[in-house]
C-alpha cells in the first residue's frame, strides 16, 4: 500500500509523535510511505518512508508556511502521478486541507483519511495569526469534504464535528490516544534535582509542552504564587514557545524565581517526568494530551483543567480536575496533595485506574481501520 502524507509544524508536538508512530509501525509492516515535511527530523530513519523536505529558500522572509501551503499539495500530485496513492494520512485539519486540496486538483477519488489530533472552535483557542487562523478554518471545510474516513482522539471533539459538517456516523470513528507504561529512574531524578538545586523534601510540580496562550501556564504561576512559601515546593516548566518571554517576566513579577525553573526542549523524557511528584495540565483546550498520558504512563499523580478532553482522559474524577475559573482551587488541591499522604495515593491509584483502561495497542487500532476504509 502507498500512503503519503504531510505535516507542517516543529516536532516536539505530540501530534507529530503520533503521526510519526502510526506511519513508522505501517512502514515495518512493508507498506510504502512518502512523507512531506517542512522541517528536518533525524528519528525518521525507516528505510520504507520516504522524507521529502519542503523548505523555503529565504527564511528570513517569513513566508515559509504560505511557501509549504503552496507546494505540498502540487508535490503530491506529482508523487500521485508516478506511484498512485492508496491513502492520505494526516494530523491536525490545516495539514488534511493541503491533502484534500491535492486531491481535488487531481480529481482522483483516493482514499483520504484524516487522523485529527486538535480542532480550533473559536479564535480564542488559535495560537496563530489571524490569516493563518482563517486558513486552518478553511482547511477543515475541505478536509471534511474529503474525508472518507475521520479518527477523532476525543468523544467532545468527534460531537462538535458530527454537528457542524453532518458527518454520517460511520465515517466518524473515535480512538483516544494511548498509555504506554514507563519506568521512571530514581538515579536521573537525582542528577536533575542536584542540578537544579532541588532539595530531597521539594515538592515537585511539572508542565511539558509548548509555551503559548491554549497552554495557559499564566493560570499555574498564579496558582503557585497562591501557596504559602514555608511550603517546598518546585514547578519545572519544559518546552519552548511565543509565550516565553511573558512567563519568565511574570514568574519575576510573582517572586516565584527560586520556585520556578524553565527547562528547554529534551528527548529524554525519562529524565523528565521521573523527577516529579505531581504534573499538570492548565491548558484552555486539548482535545487528548500525550503530555498527560506521558505522565499517567510514568505513573505520576495528575491535575489537569476540566476542559476539553481532559475530563475524558480522567473518567471524569473530580479529585484529578479543577476549573479555570479560579486559580485558587487549583492551589488548594496542590496543598491538599502536597500535605496529606491519603489524599495524595488516592489520587495516584485514581490515574492508574485510568492508566489500565487506556493501555491498549493504539498502533493496532488506527491500522485496522486504515484496511477497513479501504
Amino acid at each position: 500500500m502507498n500512503i503519503l502524507s504531510v505535516y507542517w509544524g516543529h516536532h516536539h508536538r505530540g501530534c507529530w509523535k503520533r503521526l510519526w508512530q502510526i506511519l513508522d509501525y505501517l512502514a515495518n509492516q512493508g507498506h510504502h510511505i512518502w512523507l512531506l515535511v517542512s522541517q528536518e527530523n533525524p528519528t525518521v530513519t525507516s528505510p520504507n518512508v520516504q522524507v521529502i523536505l519542503i523548505n523555503f529558500p529565504l527564511p528570513f522572509l517569513d513566508l515559509s508556511e504560505i511557501y509549504f501551503g503552496l507546494v505540498s499539495p502540487l508535490t503530491a500530485i506529482l508523487i500521485n502521478l508516478v506511484f498512485p496513492i492508496d491513502v492520505l494520512l494526516a494530523f491536525d485539519g490545516h495539514n488534511a486541507g493541503l491533502l484534500s486540496l491535492s486531491r481535488a486538483l487531481f480529481k482522483k477519488t483516493r482514499l483520504i483519511l484524516c487522523v485529527r489530533s486538535h480542532f480550533i472552535f473559536n479564535n480564542d483557542l488559535g495560537d496563530d495569526p489571524w490569516w493563518l487562523s482563517a486558513f486552518k478554518k478553511k482547511a477543515d471545510i475541505w478536509s471534511h469534504s474529503f474525508c472518507d474516513l475521520t479518527i477523532y482522539n476525543c468523544l467532545e471533539t468527534a460531537n462538535q464535528i458530527e454537528k457542524l459538517y453532518s458527518k454520517p456516523p460511520h465515517l466518524v470513528k473515535v480512538v483516544l490516544n494511548n498509555v504506554q507504561f514507563k519506568n521512571i529512574d530514581l538515579e536521573v531524578r537525582h542528577k536533575l534535582h542536584q542540578q537544579l538545586g532541588i532539595k530531597a523534601d521539594d515538592f515537585v510540580i511539572g508542565y511539558c509542552g509548548q509555551l503559548i496562550p491554549r497552554k495557559n501556564l499564566g493560570f499555574l504561576l498564579n496558582a503557585i504564587a497562591e501557596i504559602p512559601r514555608e511550603l517546598p515546593i518546585k514547578l519545572l516548566i519544559q518546552g519552548r514557545g511565543v509565550m516565553y518571554d511573558d512567563l519568565v517576566a511574570q514568574t519575576y513579577q510573582l517572586g516565584l524565581e527560586n520556585r520556578v525553573f524553565f527547562l528547554p526542549w529534551s528527548d529524554n523524557m525519562t529524565a523528565f517526568y521521573s523527577s516529579l511528584d505531581l504534573f499538570i495540565l492548565p491548558s484552555k483546550y486539548d482535545t487528548c494530551s500525550n503530555a498527560l498520558l506521558d505522565a499517567i504512563g510514568y505513573n505520576k499523580c495528575v491535575l489537569a483543567s476540566n476542559s476539553g478532553g481532559n475530563r475524558e482522559i480522567l473518567g471524569g474524577d473530580e479529585r484529578l480536575l479543577f476549573p479555570l475559573s479560579n486559580h485558587r482551587v487549583l492551589a488548594d488541591k496542590i496543598i491538599g496533595l502536597m500535605t496529606d499522604t491519603t489524599v495524595f495515593n488516592e489520587s495516584q491509584k485514581a490515574v492508574y485506574i485510568q492508566a489500565i483502561k487506556l493501555n491498549f495497542n493504539w498502533n493496532d487500532v488506527i491500522a485496522n481501520l486504515i484496511f477497513t476504509a479501504l
